[in-house]
């Protein structure tokens, strides 16, 4: 592989770059941008900074790799592209929707749609993790809009695309299976603030503690000391965890929930089934694909309707088998060497 240098630009630093960084440094000089290192809120600093960076390393590289769409893409597409760059950009979920009912989405906001879109537009490729990215039908939560994905909100037609899923290493996920206890639900979500209760449905998951006392629910990613959590003797809600730590806990839950309203590629629900937890996710972009004949799919989003749902689950008579099915899965199709591969592929081809 030649030695080119690459430029990766991120909001954040978080867990699915850290792994791109890894495995894109195995062949390139990975310089990585974190546009929101520190900061929440878009400044003229913020984009000072960011130009300044690309300035300085871009005649150094041969591609930019943009993960998410957003403010922070902006000028690495155009001025790659100025450049005669490969401008690659990732969709990974929040870039290609828009939920005004709970503050969540890129194109919720006008202005940051507009950006978006331009990027899109003039960017090499798209490489959106799931197909559902790029247009659905959304009968799962239709209360803002039937349909989402970016074609939806991007009306000038964008047809550089390759999907390329997350990737896992199965080999970090062993589990003693028969540390499994019947009858527990996990779920892990970054709960920051009230508007993330709805969006990972963790209000649904309060339902189902108060109707169903013998099983026990465990939420793990409370981050805002202010939010308040009812008090059954079933539910416990904890911080974040270290990932020692959180495979303890997902080693002996038997189930994991995922009941997002909007997802990309959930990473939680991927690496649950990987720990040999039953899954159960809502009817929403990857999440039925991931899952597959491995667990089992809540069509909307109605409390009633999870409620029954999840006592047709605890009845299954051989949960272990499908738990066996959904690590199987995830190792077998989503690969983090078929990611490495596929990545690599637009890179040297773009």
């Amino acid at each position: 592989m030649a030695d080119n240098g690459l430029l990766y630009f991120a909001p954040r630093r978080s867990t699915f770059v850290t792994k791109d960084v890894e495995i894109l440094s195995k062949h390139f000089r990975v310089r990585l941008h974190c546009f929101l290192e520190k900061q929440s809120k878009l400044s003229l600093l913020l984009i000072v900074r960011q130009l300044a960076f690309i300035l300085k390393n871009c005649l150094h590289t041969s591609s930019f790799i943009i993960m998410f769409g957003g403010y922070h893409a902006v000028l690495p597409t155009l001025i790659g592209r100025l450049f005669r760059k490969n401008v690659l950009i990732v969709l990974g979920g929040t870039d290609c929707v828009s939920f005004p009912s709970i503050n969540y989405g890129t194109f919720r906001k006008k202005l940051q749609s507009t950006f978006t879109c331009l990027s899109y537009r003039y960017s090499t490729k798209l490489l959106p993790v799931h197909s559902s990215l790029i247009l659905r039908r959304n009968s799962y939560y239709n209360i803002d809009s039937e349909f989402q994905g970016f074609r939806y909100w991007c009306k000038k037609s964008i047809n550089r695309i390759s999907i390329i899923p997350n990737g896992y290493n199965a080999a970090l996920w062993q589990v003693k299976s028969e540390f499994k206890i019947p009858n527990t639900f996990i779920t892990i979500a970054t709960l920051n603030e009230e508007s993330v209760i709805t969006l990972k449905g963790i209000d649904l998951i309060f339902h189902l503690a108060s109707e169903l006392p013998n099983c026990q629910f465990t939420i793990i990613g409370n981050q805002n000391p202010s939010l308040r959590f009812p008090s059954y003797p079933n539910l416990q809600v904890l911080p974040l965890l270290a990932a020692h730590e959180l495979l303890k806990y997902l080693e002996t839950s038997r189930y994991y929930l995922q009941l997002s309203i909007s997802e990309g590629f959930p990473n939680a629900l991927c690496e649950a089934m990987l720990a040999e937890c039953v899954p159960i996710g809502s009817n929403v972009a990857s999440i039925p694909d991931i899952i597959g004949d491995t667990g089992f799919i809540l069509k909307s989003r109605d409390k009633e309707e999870l409620l029954s749902l999840v006592k047709l689950v605890i009845s299954h008579p051989d949960p272990a088998y499908l738990a066996t099915l959904a690590k199987e899965k995830i190792a077998a199709n989503y690969d983090l060497a078929l990611r490495e591969s596929l990545l690599l592929t637009e890179i040297v081809n773009g």
